[in-house]
């Protein structure tokens, strides 16, 4: 592929996943044909992964691309190939059906709802959590929560326990961390946190996920005490014994509109907690931090931006203003009380509310 376009792949320098899957698209390749050659621009070298978008577990780089150590690292990183896995297939699914959703949105009328996502058009009208929790998916369920944790390097966010002052959070009762997967969060923060603990919540699927495959560090946290997995749906109400709590809903909300959003907001209103942290994504944020000097810049909002498509696609959600946050959080009785922007992530910040 990079011999047949190599003048419009060496092009793609400023690229993001959607160009690079609409420059396939435009080339007619069919599935076979879709050994996709996948330009990653990380600190500044490019270099290229070929291998079948489907099993990036057999991705090699090519010989004739130099590599930066940092990306010869993350070609070898399993978690990483989980991310770009599911970029490839998940992402490939929806994007397609992106214009007929857009189009069905501006015709929609009662008798004739708009579909919420471009991926539900894609599986007639089956959520994707729904159809990646369902058993015919359970390769891609175990990928896609493999490559949350890859993206907790992608994302940029390892400076996230000196963004935050998480160290002065109580320590009486868990941090509850809402549909935090296989524990990805807390693998971050407990090494800077020796007294605190986490009650990690998610479905069934992901939490036996969980169990059977810890790694070193959280089966020895596990041992400890110092995480533990429960079964949660966050549309249900919670367990009493998490009232007055700190929540975390890390990249969760903005996979819901509005509605979806409030119900899960209000279920944990319910509970009273101490504070409600998001870290999430602000588009076009024009703050200041109040405890740190970070700043996010204009440039954080290219994946801000970028990831707002994704969301829609695949779940029919948004990342939100400033404004936008503020007016949900309202509307669930929490205030916003302050905002710590993530210095090294891809627009994200950390966004402290407490209860109105």
């Amino acid at each position: 592929m990079a011999k047949i376009f190599p003048a419009r792949f060496l092009s793609l320098g400023g690229f993001n996943e959607f160009e690079l899957l609409a420059f396939l698209a435009e080339c007619s390749l069919g599935e076979n044909l879709f050994r996709s050659v996948l330009p990653i621009q990380y600190s500044k070298p490019l270099f290229f992964l070929f291998g079948s978008y489907s099993d990036c577990s057999n991705w090699e780089v090519t010989s004739n691309v130099p590599l930066h150590p940092a990306s010869a690292t993350l070609v070898d990183d399993a978690e990483f190939r989980a991310h770009l896995d599911l970029v490839m297939h998940e992402g490939r699914m929806a994007i397609p059906f992106f214009p007929e959703l857009v189009s069905r949105r501006f015709t929609a009328s009662e008798s004739l709802p708009a579909p919420p996502s471009a991926f539900s058009i894609y599986s007639d009208g089956q959520p994707f959590y729904e159809w990646l929790h369902s058993p015919s998916q359970t390769d891609r369920n175990l990928n896609f929560n493999i490559a949350m944790r890859g993206m907790a390097n992608t994302e940029g966010i390892a400076f996230l326990p000196m963004d935050y002052p998480f160290h002065s959070l109580p320590t009486e009762k868990p941090i509850v961390d809402v549909g935090g997967g296989i524990g990805t969060l807390p693998m971050l923060l407990l090494p800077t946190l020796p007294r605190h603990s986490f009650l990690v919540q998610d479905l069934e699927p992901v939490v036996k996920q969980a169990h059977a495959a810890p790694n070193d560090s959280i089966k020895q946290w596990m041992a400890e005490g110092k995480i533990k997995f429960s079964v949660q749906d966050c549309f249900s109400p919670q367990p009493p014994e998490v009232d007055g709590a700190v929540f975390i809903l890390k990249n969760m909300i903005h996979n819901y509109s509005e509605p979806k959003a409030l119900e899960i907001l209000h279920n944990l209103r319910r509970k009273n907690p101490f504070k409600l942290l998001l870290i999430d994504r602000l588009v076009i944020p024009q703050i200041q931090s109040v405890d740190s000097s970070a700043r996010l810049s204009g440039s954080s909002q290219r994946a801000a931006t970028m990831y707002d498509l994704v969301m829609a696609s695949l779940h029919g959600g948004k990342n939100r203003t400033l404004e936008e946050w503020e007016n949900l959080l309202q509307r669930a009785d929490f205030r916003l009380e302050k905002i710590y922007p993530l210095r090294a992530s891809t627009g994200q910040a950390v966004m402290e509310a407490i209860c109105a």
